[in-house]
């Protein structure tokens, strides 16, 4: 073999040997990088300075995933699993966003939530998992969040509630003209929608009417409130841009409710149940949650008017 043959052999070998480390460490610089932007530690969203990571977002949307399969039967094919989860971490991000939001007021207003708060709100708790046969501190450690950060959302949704009671929902006044317009209006749905020789199956008496009421002027004053609330607030999320924006993170406004002759014909045609009651009066039977797990305080008819009972 003459030397070029040799020189020749042997600058292919070097250019093989290069190609090779150069391949290999580009996938390890890929993969680094790959790894990087998905490391559990990185910030997913901030508000006013608190950071929720991407591992906390992440066990809050399996969190929201597996809740949505044992209350409203969802069954979710393997294959879109993934596009699933997304959706659940936008949307678990986004009800955290609310969520500090709202802290920041209730702190900034000097409301607290003392030791007999916590303990009216574990009583409640106690009887509504007593349905389900668990115990207290069963329920923290049930489900993908660690139990400490469930001890502590459960305290600052105590916050939150407090805060909204007194800001909201003790401000609520019904006159007794809507009150008795809406009994009116729920009693022709219901008794339109009655087959002869049966008893109405839907509700349409005051204390429902009231209730329906306050539900939907809690939720309008909960959407203004946090409208307002939301621009004071430094709000960042690297992973989704456009929840930075009231556009993308504030609740749905509320359609107000409206019966036309129209919608009554339509209810005389056909045999209707409660359900297709709560989509024309835009209600439900109970007092309504908004998206921050906040329950709307029923109210007492004085007779003249509905408020928070005070």
């Amino acid at each position: 073999m003459s030397d070029n043959q040799t020189k020749k052999n042997s600058l292919a070998k070097i250019i093989i040997t290069l190609i090779v480390i150069l391949s290999i460490l580009g996938g390890l610089i890929f993969g680094g990088v790959y790894l990087w932007g998905k490391r559990p530690w990185r910030t997913a969203v901030s508000v006013n300075g608190r950071i929720l990571t991407a591992g906390e977002l992440e066990l809050r949307a399996i969190m929201l995933l597996e809740d949505a399969k044992k209350t409203q039967n969802l069954i979710v094919p393997k294959a879109r699993e993934g596009v699933m989860l997304e959706h659940y971490r936008i949307e678990a991000a986004r009800k955290w966003i609310i969520k500090e939001v709202l802290l920041l007021e209730a702190v900034l207003r000097g409301y607290e939530a003392t030791p007999e708060d916590e303990h009216r709100a574990f009583t409640r708790l106690t009887r509504k998992l007593s349905a389900r046969k668990m115990t207290v501190d069963a329920y923290f450690k049930e489900g993908a969040l660690p139990e400490e950060i469930k001890r502590r959302d459960f305290r600052e949704t105590l916050l939150i509630e407090k805060f909204t009671t007194a800001e909201i929902s003790e401000k609520i006044s019904l006159p007794t003209k809507e009150i008795n317009d809406r009994v009116d209006k729920l009693k022709k749905a219901a008794l339109i929608a009655t087959k002869p020789g049966e008893k109405p199956k839907m509700r349409w008496d005051r204390k429902f009417a009231i209730d329906q009421l306050r539900s939907e002027r809690y939720r309008e004053d909960f959407i203004k409130m946090f409208r307002d609330l939301f621009p004071k607030s430094k709000v960042k999320s690297p992973l989704y841009p456009k929840l930075e924006t009231l556009e993308y993170v504030s609740p749905s406004t509320v359609q107000k409710i409206k019966i036309s002759n129209e919608d009554l014909k339509k209810l005389a045609t056909k045999p209707i149940g409660i359900a297709l009651q709560k989509k024309i009066m835009g209600a439900t039977n109970k007092v309504e949650k908004v998206e921050t797990g906040i329950k709307v305080p029923k109210a007492k008819d004085n007779g003249k008017a509905a408020t928070s009972g005070k």
